[in-house]
Protein backbone atom coordinates (compact mmCIF):
# COMPACT_ATOMS: atom_id res chain seq x y z
CA UNK A 1 0.00 0.00 0.00
CA UNK A 2 1.54 3.45 -1.07
CA UNK A 3 1.85 6.44 1.36
CA UNK A 4 -0.37 8.10 -1.05
CA UNK A 5 -3.36 5.69 -0.20
CA UNK A 6 -2.78 6.33 3.40
CA UNK A 7 -4.28 9.64 3.18
CA UNK A 8 -7.71 11.22 3.88
CA UNK A 9 -8.42 10.83 -0.09
CA UNK A 10 -9.06 6.65 0.90
CA UNK A 11 -11.37 7.47 3.90
CA UNK A 12 -14.77 5.38 3.13
CA UNK A 13 -16.90 3.38 4.62
CA UNK A 14 -17.23 -0.01 4.28
CA UNK A 15 -20.10 -1.42 5.26
CA UNK A 16 -22.96 0.43 7.88
CA UNK A 17 -21.57 0.96 11.22
CA UNK A 18 -22.19 -1.86 14.13
CA UNK A 19 -24.97 -1.06 15.99
CA UNK A 20 -25.39 -4.49 18.06
CA UNK A 21 -27.93 -5.96 15.41
CA UNK A 22 -25.89 -6.55 12.55
CA UNK A 23 -23.02 -8.28 13.96
CA UNK A 24 -22.48 -10.80 11.34
CA UNK A 25 -22.98 -8.72 8.61
CA UNK A 26 -20.62 -6.13 9.70
CA UNK A 27 -17.87 -8.47 10.54
CA UNK A 28 -18.05 -10.19 7.32
CA UNK A 29 -17.87 -7.16 5.11
CA UNK A 30 -15.44 -5.61 7.50
CA UNK A 31 -12.86 -8.11 7.59
CA UNK A 32 -13.08 -8.90 3.47
CA UNK A 33 -12.65 -4.61 3.11
CA UNK A 34 -9.24 -4.72 5.58
CA UNK A 35 -8.16 -8.10 3.98
CA UNK A 36 -8.67 -6.15 0.16
CA UNK A 37 -6.48 -2.94 1.77
CA UNK A 38 -3.87 -6.10 2.47
CA UNK A 39 -4.51 -5.18 5.81
CA UNK A 40 -5.72 -8.09 7.83
CA UNK A 41 -2.66 -9.08 9.23
CA UNK A 42 -3.44 -6.45 11.98
CA UNK A 43 -6.42 -7.71 13.34
CA UNK A 44 -5.46 -11.46 13.22
CA UNK A 45 -2.06 -10.85 14.98
CA UNK A 46 -0.78 -8.56 17.56
CA UNK A 47 1.48 -5.53 17.11
CA UNK A 48 4.16 -6.37 19.16
CA UNK A 49 4.21 -9.68 16.86
CA UNK A 50 4.70 -7.95 13.43
CA UNK A 51 7.67 -7.24 11.39
CA UNK A 52 8.58 -3.37 12.56
CA UNK A 53 8.67 -1.97 8.67
CA UNK A 54 8.53 1.76 8.30
CA UNK A 55 4.78 1.55 7.92
CA UNK A 56 3.85 -0.72 10.71
CA UNK A 57 2.41 1.84 12.86
CA UNK A 58 1.25 3.64 10.70
CA UNK A 59 -0.88 0.64 9.09
CA UNK A 60 -2.03 -0.19 12.52
CA UNK A 61 -2.95 3.18 13.01
CA UNK A 62 -5.27 2.78 9.69
CA UNK A 63 -7.01 -0.26 10.34
CA UNK A 64 -7.85 0.94 14.35
CA UNK A 65 -9.09 3.72 12.44
CA UNK A 66 -11.54 1.70 9.88
CA UNK A 67 -12.57 -0.08 12.63
CA UNK A 68 -13.57 2.44 14.92
CA UNK A 69 -15.20 4.70 12.56
CA UNK A 70 -17.68 1.78 11.66
CA UNK A 71 -18.85 1.53 15.07
CA UNK A 72 -21.90 3.36 16.52
CA UNK A 73 -21.77 5.80 19.13
CA UNK A 74 -23.33 3.08 21.76
CA UNK A 75 -20.53 0.60 20.81
CA UNK A 76 -17.87 3.54 20.37
CA UNK A 77 -18.60 4.43 24.16
CA UNK A 78 -18.25 0.35 24.74
CA UNK A 79 -15.09 -0.08 22.99
CA UNK A 80 -13.07 2.90 23.03
CA UNK A 81 -11.45 4.60 26.22
CA UNK A 82 -11.61 7.56 26.10
CA UNK A 83 -7.34 7.85 27.20
CA UNK A 84 -6.49 5.23 25.10
CA UNK A 85 -7.97 7.45 22.22
CA UNK A 86 -4.59 7.63 20.83
CA UNK A 87 -3.74 3.97 21.02
CA UNK A 88 -3.86 1.72 18.27
CA UNK A 89 -4.44 -1.66 18.69
CA UNK A 90 -6.34 -3.09 16.05
CA UNK A 91 -6.26 -6.51 16.67
CA UNK A 92 -7.29 -5.92 20.85
CA UNK A 93 -10.19 -3.76 19.49
CA UNK A 94 -11.21 -6.39 17.25
CA UNK A 95 -10.93 -9.44 19.36
CA UNK A 96 -12.66 -7.02 21.74
CA UNK A 97 -15.76 -6.57 19.73
CA UNK A 98 -15.48 -10.49 18.67
CA UNK A 99 -15.75 -11.66 22.12
CA UNK A 100 -18.39 -9.13 23.25
CA UNK A 101 -21.40 -10.11 20.40
CA UNK A 102 -19.71 -13.51 19.78
CA UNK A 103 -18.94 -15.20 22.66
CA UNK A 104 -21.09 -18.48 23.61
CA UNK A 105 -23.38 -17.77 26.26
CA UNK A 106 -27.04 -17.99 27.03
CA UNK A 107 -27.16 -13.80 27.73
CA UNK A 108 -25.70 -13.07 24.33
CA UNK A 109 -28.75 -15.43 23.60
CA UNK A 110 -30.81 -13.99 25.40
CA UNK A 111 -29.98 -10.88 23.85
CA UNK A 112 -30.57 -11.97 20.16
CA UNK A 113 -33.40 -13.67 20.82
CA UNK A 114 -35.42 -10.78 22.30
CA UNK A 115 -34.21 -8.82 18.98
CA UNK A 116 -35.41 -11.56 16.61
CA UNK A 117 -39.11 -11.65 17.81
CA UNK A 118 -39.45 -8.00 17.43
CA UNK A 119 -39.10 -8.17 13.84
CA UNK A 120 -42.14 -7.51 11.61
CA UNK A 121 -42.10 -9.25 8.48
CA UNK A 122 -45.52 -7.36 7.47
CA UNK A 123 -43.85 -4.34 6.77
CA UNK A 124 -42.57 -2.26 3.26
CA UNK A 125 -39.05 -3.08 4.16
CA UNK A 126 -39.54 -6.71 4.66
CA UNK A 127 -36.82 -7.59 1.91
CA UNK A 128 -34.34 -5.81 4.70
CA UNK A 129 -36.14 -6.90 7.55
CA UNK A 130 -35.03 -10.77 6.47
CA UNK A 131 -31.81 -9.66 5.33
CA UNK A 132 -31.18 -8.56 8.63
CA UNK A 133 -33.12 -11.74 10.29
CA UNK A 134 -30.73 -13.98 8.25
CA UNK A 135 -27.64 -12.32 9.73
CA UNK A 136 -28.92 -12.57 13.37
CA UNK A 137 -30.03 -15.56 13.73
CA UNK A 138 -26.86 -17.13 11.89
CA UNK A 139 -25.12 -15.42 15.22
CA UNK A 140 -28.04 -16.73 17.63
CA UNK A 141 -27.41 -20.41 16.36
CA UNK A 142 -23.33 -19.80 16.85
CA UNK A 143 -23.88 -18.09 20.42
CA UNK A 144 -26.21 -21.00 21.46
CA UNK A 145 -24.47 -23.89 20.37
CA UNK A 146 -22.87 -24.95 22.89
CA UNK A 147 -26.20 -25.59 24.52
CA UNK A 148 -29.20 -25.89 21.93
CA UNK A 149 -28.22 -28.37 18.57
CA UNK A 150 -28.77 -26.22 15.05
CA UNK A 151 -31.22 -28.11 14.01
CA UNK A 152 -33.73 -27.91 16.54
CA UNK A 153 -32.94 -24.42 16.63
CA UNK A 154 -33.57 -23.59 12.91
CA UNK A 155 -37.35 -26.27 13.28
CA UNK A 156 -38.55 -23.97 15.78
CA UNK A 157 -37.55 -20.56 14.43
CA UNK A 158 -39.03 -21.46 11.52
CA UNK A 159 -42.29 -22.23 12.67
CA UNK A 160 -42.19 -19.18 14.54
CA UNK A 161 -41.86 -17.10 12.20
CA UNK A 162 -44.55 -18.48 10.07
CA UNK A 163 -46.84 -17.73 13.32
CA UNK A 164 -45.76 -14.42 13.17
CA UNK A 165 -46.50 -13.80 9.32
CA UNK A 166 -49.28 -11.58 8.69
CA UNK A 167 -52.69 -12.74 6.91
CA UNK A 168 -51.26 -11.60 3.15
CA UNK A 169 -49.25 -14.85 3.76
CA UNK A 170 -52.07 -17.12 4.26
CA UNK A 171 -51.41 -19.19 1.24
CA UNK A 172 -47.12 -19.24 1.63
CA UNK A 173 -47.97 -20.65 5.67
CA UNK A 174 -50.58 -22.88 4.10
CA UNK A 175 -47.98 -24.67 1.80
CA UNK A 176 -45.08 -24.78 4.19
CA UNK A 177 -47.18 -26.35 6.59
CA UNK A 178 -48.28 -29.16 4.19
CA UNK A 179 -44.80 -29.34 3.44
CA UNK A 180 -42.70 -29.31 6.86
CA UNK A 181 -45.63 -31.76 7.95
CA UNK A 182 -44.18 -34.65 5.87
CA UNK A 183 -41.96 -37.20 7.97
CA UNK A 184 -39.00 -36.76 5.90
CA UNK A 185 -38.76 -32.90 5.74
CA UNK A 186 -36.05 -30.80 6.22
CA UNK A 187 -36.57 -27.29 7.78
CA UNK A 188 -33.56 -24.75 7.36
CA UNK A 189 -33.79 -20.95 8.28
CA UNK A 190 -31.47 -20.22 5.46
CA UNK A 191 -33.83 -21.76 2.63
CA UNK A 192 -36.50 -20.77 4.25
CA UNK A 193 -35.92 -16.85 3.69
CA UNK A 194 -35.04 -17.73 0.28
CA UNK A 195 -38.73 -18.77 -0.21
CA UNK A 196 -39.86 -16.23 1.81
CA UNK A 197 -38.30 -13.55 -0.34
CA UNK A 198 -39.79 -15.00 -3.83
CA UNK A 199 -43.06 -14.80 -1.96
CA UNK A 200 -42.18 -11.21 -1.47
CA UNK A 201 -41.30 -10.49 -5.06
CA UNK A 202 -44.63 -12.37 -6.38
CA UNK A 203 -46.69 -10.31 -4.09
CA UNK A 204 -45.26 -7.15 -5.62
CA UNK A 205 -45.64 -8.12 -9.08
CA UNK A 206 -49.18 -8.92 -9.95
CA UNK A 207 -48.67 -10.14 -13.35
CA UNK A 208 -47.00 -13.65 -11.75
CA UNK A 209 -49.27 -13.50 -8.55
CA UNK A 210 -51.82 -16.43 -10.70
CA UNK A 211 -49.46 -18.15 -12.06
CA UNK A 212 -47.67 -18.74 -8.99
CA UNK A 213 -50.96 -19.33 -7.07
CA UNK A 214 -51.48 -22.13 -9.55
CA UNK A 215 -48.48 -23.69 -9.33
CA UNK A 216 -48.62 -23.28 -5.68
CA UNK A 217 -52.38 -25.27 -5.92
CA UNK A 218 -50.81 -27.94 -7.75
CA UNK A 219 -48.03 -28.03 -5.45
CA UNK A 220 -50.80 -28.30 -2.25
CA UNK A 221 -52.50 -30.90 -4.32
CA UNK A 222 -49.32 -33.20 -4.56
CA UNK A 223 -48.67 -32.59 -0.92
CA UNK A 224 -51.86 -34.00 0.05
CA UNK A 225 -51.83 -36.87 -2.38
CA UNK A 226 -48.51 -37.85 -1.31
Amino acid sequence: MSESSLGLNSIKYYTKKLNGTNFTTWIRELYTSISLLNLDQYVNKSLESLPLTSDRDQKAKLTNNIIRMHLNGENSARFLDDDEIDIYKPKELWDSICSYYAAKSMENGANLMRTLVAYNFGTDLASLTINDFRGLFKLFVEVTKHKWEKKTVEGLWVYWVLIALPTKFALFKTLKYTKYGKPDSVISMSSFLDDLEQELKRQADPSVSLNALAVSNRQMGQGQSS
